[in-house]
């Protein structure tokens, strides 16, 4: 498989042992994404440090990617500093997002959801099905900063159905984070239908090794969900589902936590 192939299916560990030894920039590119999605931004970081020849669009990509690893690092300052100078309006849409998603990241950070609302909407993305799902999914989170969280959750509803069923917008890694976030709202909001969806899809999503987080996370969400709409027998068996796949041992013991009290209220 290709590396964009193998990033797009949650194999972020065999995209970065594909894309090893590469020296073209586009490879290099999608290792920067993937390095990201793992949350090693410092290495994302060095990556973009070494690309030495670029064209204008592929430096704007980079200079986009480092403000959003900035972003995720808590360094405010040097975000914006990447974008400095960065003008979307003479690129393509695949970059004109890119620089979007990277305001709208920061303008999270900061706490600004007027901000993140009015870089999201610089962009148009609706004809761009691989950006569409990326879209609706960095739009859901304007809502969850304004408290809005029916509005997020029919956002990330509309996201992961448009993944799903959008074989050019198929992303394994970001429909786990679009599920979990799903699992963690209806978890605290009666949500008759979006409920059934998110168990559906949580059952039946192709989980990988690099997911593991992500799954551990919405199973336990998916086993308080199960026990605040009273099936206690269903939580129960989601608490131990999910602590048998706990990614730590301080997981592992927050899991024993749940199930006492689990049981207590069975």
């Amino acid at each position: 498989m290709r590396p964009r192939e193998l990033y797009n299916t949650g194999d972020l560990s065999g995209c970065l042992r594909l894309t090893d030894h590469s020296t073209g920039l586009p490879e290099r590119i999608v290792r920067v994404r993937a390095l990201m999605r793992l949350s090693r931004y410092p290495e994302a970081l060095k990556v973009i440090g070494e690309v030495e020849d670029s064209t204008p669009e592929q430096e704007a990509q980079l200079k986009a990617l480092e403000s959003s690893c900035h972003s995720q690092q808590g360094s405010i300052t040097m975000a914006r500093c990447a974008l400095l100078g960065v003008r979307p309006e003479v690129h393509g849409p695949d970059t004109q997002f890119e620089i979007a998603y990277a305001r709208t990241l920061l303008s999270w950070i900061e706490g600004d959801p007027d901000a993140m609302h009015r870089a999201l909407h610089e962009v148009d993305v609706t004809d761009y099905p691989h950006l569409f799902g990326q879209w609706l999914y960095a739009k859901s989170w304007i809502a969850a900063l304004r408290g809005e969280y029916w509005d997020q959750l029919r956002t990330l509803e509309q996201a992961i159905a448009h993944i799903l069923e959008t074989p050019a917008a198929y992303d394994v890694t970001l429909l786990a984070s679009a599920t979990r976030s799903l699992v963690h709202l209806v978890r605290e909001i009666a949500a008759p239908g979006t409920f059934e969806f998110a168990v559906r899809v949580t059952e039946s999503l192709p989980w990988t090794q690099d997911l593991e987080g992500e799954r551990f996370l919405t199973f336990r969400g998916l086993a308080w969900a199960y026990a605040l709409r009273g099936s206690h027998e269903k939580a129960l068996q989601y608490a131990y589902f999910a602590r048998d796949i706990a990614p730590s041992v301080r997981w592992v013991t927050a899991c024993y936590a749940d199930q006492a009290y689990l049981a207590r209220m069975a």
